[in-house]
């Protein structure tokens, strides 16, 4: 989350610091497409992790059905 954070502020400033030295550039039409950009490389980092996060859900979820299931004569 902290990353994703530093990343829009590196963005933004370096988007102001182009828009001063630039004022041609419209910056919105530049700064939008290089932000979602920057967002999807942000998520496809993280997916490894959150994928490890949800197995290890998943699994105690398992865990938890196979004891109601032995509790209730079901297994």
């Amino acid at each position: 989350m902290l990353n994703a954070l530093v990343w829009n502020v590196l963005l933004t400033t370096g988007l102001a610091i182009v828009a001063k030295i630039m004022p041609q550039i419209n910056v919105w039409l530049v700064g939008l497409p290089l932000k979602v950009f920057v967002a999807l490389l942000t998520v496809s980092f993280a997916m490894p992790l959150i994928w490890e996060v949800f197995q290890k859900q998943m699994y105690g979820v398992q865990v938890h059905q196979m004891a109601l299931l032995r509790i209730f004569g079901g297994y």
